[in-house]
């Protein structure tokens, strides 16, 4: 009798966990305490022309008040998962604000419009939890912190793990949630028409592909370096790293094109590229990836 008892409650657990209202995006959200939640960190007009290709800066700084003073006008300076970061809207550069630059995402895709708005968000779900099925005006870029992120599409579904990436354009029907067993956490930024709503939850939704089982770990290689001419012009760099491809999800097509600025480590040794990407794709930072440079060429 105890033991069935025991499955019944497990069962009520689970559907209880299925039914938990979806996590929608405001100011000052319970993720700002370590609970389920997710945080608009910044809202608010982008400066300057969207003329030529733009990306998604991550930097991580020792303390808010370092973060701040570096930013600029499309900068926000924010306290997210432990750590302090600024997230930056900006072209592509070797400038990486006095912090520790962490990854750069894009080039990002924008739809025309006469002006532009973003959005910056700190998310924290827990298994059970998940966001409402919707989409934006615009791109939406997403960057995990910790965990494992689902994607879900009517089309396929995208699976991420801690300190990779994905760009999803503007009016793809998604849903996010984790995918295995423990918290994900993630910064996301979405850029779009300022005379627009950033984000539109759908009342009637389509069947969305779900995620499979948990995808690879973090200890998996990355693509194989290769040295860059000590010429390239790229100056005296102590450390380089080699960046795994973004997947860009295309809303047309099975499938996917990529973009440049997801995990990597930092490693002793001359600047690299990773296969044939430019070598203005490699950036300082570290996280547990097996990548020894003897005897590489």
């Amino acid at each position: 009798m105890s033991r069935m008892l025991l499955i019944i409650f497990a069962v009520c657990g689970l559907a209880t966990a299925g039914q938990r209202p979806s996590v929608k995006c405001t100011e000052d959200s319970p993720e700002r305490r370590g609970e389920v939640g997710c945080t608009i960190l910044a809202n608010r007009p982008l400066h300057g022309s969207m003329t030529q290709p733009v990306y998604w800066h991550l930097d991580r700084f020792e303390s808010i008040e370092a973060a701040k003073k570096a930013a600029g006008p499309n900068g926000v300076a924010a306290e997210a998962h432990g750590s302090v970061w600024l997230l930056t809207v900006e072209t592509q550069t070797e400038a990486h604000h006095g912090g520790r630059h962490v990854a750069w995402i894009g080039p990002l895709e924008v739809p025309a419009a006469d002006r532009y708005s973003m959005r910056v968000l700190s998310s924290m779900l827990e298994p059970g939890t998940a966001t409402p099925v919707h989409t934006h005006s615009g791109p939406e870029v997403f960057y995990v912190v910790a965990g494992e992120q689902c994607l879900e599409t009517p089309e396929r579904s995208h699976s991420l793990g801690a300190g990779q990436s994905l760009v999803l354009p503007a009016g793809v029907i998604h849903r996010g949630r984790p995918n295995g067993s423990g918290a994900r956490r993630v910064l996301a930024l979405n850029l779009g028409d300022a005379a627009r709503p950033t984000s539109h939850d759908l009342d009637n939704p389509p069947a969305l592909v779900p995620c499979k089982a948990a995808i690879r770990n973090s200890t998996q290689p990355f693509p194989r370096p290769r040295k860059v001419p000590d010429d390239a012009g790229l100056g005296d760099v102590p450390f380089a790293t080699c960046v795994a491809p973004t997947t860009v999800a295309k809303p047309d097509s099975s499938r996917d094109s990529t973009s440049f600025g997801t995990s990597s480590r930092r490693m002793p040794g001359p600047i690299c590229e990773c296969a044939g990407n430019p070598a203005s794709h490699c950036v300082e930072m570290a996280v547990s990836v097996p990548l020894p440079l003897s005897s590489r060429t």
